[in-house]
């Protein structure tokens, strides 16, 4: 989760009742929730409001839940994605991972479970950016030591051109 912030989460789902149902769960549970009613305004509002978690319905108009999974993974690696669906197929579910969701739930779901999803993603999200910052500062703090900075120097002078 973002550092010293109230985690937050992007809902995209043609339906308006689906939208106002996940987003009053949200509130509930003391995350701040944004709604997009197709793919492509709620990458829109992934790109903005870089999210914790960005929760997808499969079935939309124009950028279809997989295309919209797609192009939030590209937009950032560490958001976690929640897709819900009615598809039950297994194979949905693995295109879905393959693409880059890190969970998946079948419609309807329940409150109580939609809720554990959204903690449990949260926390991936939290690891995720944990990872992301470490192996950041691995380069920062590894840097290049004086006397390995003067036998790169000494090799390049020694070139003689560019």
């Amino acid at each position: 989760m973002k550092k010293n912030s109230t985690p937050r989460i992007v809902i995209i789902d043609d339906e308006p009742d689906i939208l106002y149902t996940i987003k009053e769960i949200c509130l509930y549970g003391g995350w701040e929730a944004a709604t997009a009613s197709d793919g492509k305004q709620g990458y829109e509002l992934c790109r903005v409001n870089k999210p914790n978690l960005a929760i997808v319905d499969y079935h939309m108009p124009d950028w279809d839940g997989l295309t919209t999974v797609k192009r939030i993974r590209q937009l950032d690696s560490a958001v976690s994605i929640l897709v819900l669906t009615v598809d039950e197929r297994q194979e949905t579910a693995e295109k879905f991972i393959t693409a880059g969701a890190t969970d998946f739930a079948i419609k309807p779901i329940k409150s109580p479970d939609l809720i554990s999803r959204i903690k449990i993603n949260l926390r991936i999200n939290d690891i995720q950016q944990k990872y992301i910052e470490e192996k950041h500062q691995v380069y920062i703090d590894k840097g290049i030591s004086p006397a390995t900075l003067s036998i790169i120097c000494d090799y390049i002078r020694e070139q003689g051109g560019g």
